[in-house]
């Protein structure tokens, strides 16, 4: 079995994206987070596919 990414391996691809650089209760705040998410959904978005919803 050929598990290389191609888009044409799935019939509907489905990604749940999530960024977050702030958060409560004593955690330190990220930087970057919500950036590396916009990234990586543009990725999923030009070169695999995925429609944003």
């Amino acid at each position: 079995m050929n598990w290389s990414l191609d888009r044409t391996n799935f019939e509907r691809n489905i990604a749940v994206v999530i960024g977050i650089n702030n958060y409560q209760n004593g955690i330190n705040t990220l930087k970057t987070a919500v950036n590396d998410a916009k990234a990586i959904a543009n990725l999923l978005e030009q070169k695999y596919a995925y429609q944003p919803v």
